[in-house]
């Protein structure tokens, strides 16, 4: 999977192409702006900067609030498909999501709530 920084200092780059400063720079920047995608940016750091970049940004840590519920578009860009995709498709995606990103498996139990909530919003359309 691509991650793309769509918005602010970072616009079009891939988190691959940052460097470990502006890693730390682009999750200081979502902190203040979109805690979502802030928590994802974590789990991307914690598995391929174990250690480091936490003792970097020294101890700031961010709660991250509840959002209200989930709407189709949002659970859909979560997954990776479209609001419309068969529901086959949204449990292959779920499947795909969710090996990858479970607290088991170096993720986070954030994420794996969120890959779950989205699967169950597309699948009670």
């Amino acid at each position: 999977m691509l991650f793309r920084s769509i918005s602010g200092s970072f616009s079009g780059s891939t988190l691959a192409d940052l460097g470990l400063e502006q890693l730390i720079d682009l999750l200081r920047e979502l902190r203040a702006n979109d805690a979502q995608s802030a928590a994802l940016l974590e789990a991307y750091l914690d598995r391929t900067q174990p250690a480091e970049w936490r003792e970097r940004v020294d101890g700031e840590t961010v709660d991250i609030p509840s959002s209200g519920p989930m709407n189709h578009q949002e659970a859909a860009e979560i997954l990776g498909v479209d609001v419309d995709t068969p529901k086959k498709a949204v449990v292959q995606a779920h499947r795909r999501l969710i090996q990858r990103l479970h607290a088991d498996r170096g993720g986070s139990d954030y994420l794996a709530a969120m890959v779950n909530k989205a699967k169950d919003v597309l699948l009670n359309k």
